[in-house]
């Protein structure tokens, strides 16, 4: 229940500022920050980056021009939540200071936080239009992640695999959008076995569309079927928005 996390974060952060009074502390800009990841959770994006602006400035009094892992993280909100807003040009501009910011305080060595952030900027970059530079991004996160966790199959592998399947169906490449995306369907196929999920069946309704765009109808037909018949499974047969989409997925095809 957001509402009521946000009562207790309320009560937190105004506890918090009786104990500490008006110096900057820590523990207070991680209150402001829960309080943001609460409000956008909500889905009060404006009061959301209210918070994480507050926190951002408190960080900056207690760190300083040091690089540190929270005002990173501040700005990744910040970006998060002006990319929520539709502003993407804000949120490209936060994105890259906490990408830099992440660069100097983990330098070369392979990071979790730079390949998320790479990640964000290669699905911004492609919502605000130029594609090409999202791929760089997305091949970027894409060998940064595989560099993490090696030859394992790993979630985050199998999203960026989709996220640049995604954005050479944006490029109008479907030979290479499906290429990427029969690699994350394979994955995740390795990840959840033979159970229902929702990422191998919207893997593969992103293969029916990509198949359909390249002029494969009888193909597209199949992996629209299958991504209906996992996501009936998954849902038990109730309404879904997923199943609508499938449905409309598959009358257009035929």
């Amino acid at each position: 229940d957001t509402n009521n996390a946000i009562a207790y974060l309320e009560q937190s952060l105004a506890m918090m500022k009786l104990i500490y009074g008006d110096k900057p502390h820590p523990c207070i800009a991680t209150s402001l920050n829960n309080l943001g990841n609460a409000y956008k959770a909500l889905g009060d994006i404006t009061k959301a980056i209210t918070y994480y602006e507050q926190n951002f400035a408190m960080s900056k009094l207690i760190y300083g021009d040091k690089p540190h892992p929270d005002i990173a993280t501040t700005l990744n909100n910040l970006g998060n939540a002006h990319n929520a807003l539709g502003d993407i040009t804000k949120a490209i501009a936060y994105y890259e200071q906490s990408l830099a910011m992440r660069k100097l305080i983990y330098g070369d060595k392979p990071h979790l936080e730079i390949a998320h952030s790479l990640n964000n900027l290669g699905g911004t970059y492609k919502i605000f239009g130029d594609v090409t530079k999202g791929i760089a991004y997305h091949k970027e996160s894409l060998e940064m992640f595989k560099l993490i966790y090696g030859d394992k199959p790993h979630p985050a592998i199998a999203v960026s695999l989709g996220n640049l399947g995604s954005a050479y169906e944006a490029l109008g490449d479907a030979n290479s959008a499906i290429v990427y995306y029969e690699q994350s369907l394979a994955m995740r196929r390795l990840i959840y076995g033979d159970k229902p999920h929702p990422d191998i069946a919207t893997t593969l309704n992103n293969l029916g569309v990509a198949y359909d765009t390249f002029g494969d109808a009888n193909k597209a037909i199949t992996y629209y079927e299958q991504s209906l018949a996992m996501r009936k499974v998954r849902y038990n047969n109730k309404s879904r928005p997923g199943v609508a989409i499938s449905l409309n997925n598959l009358g257009c095809a035929y």
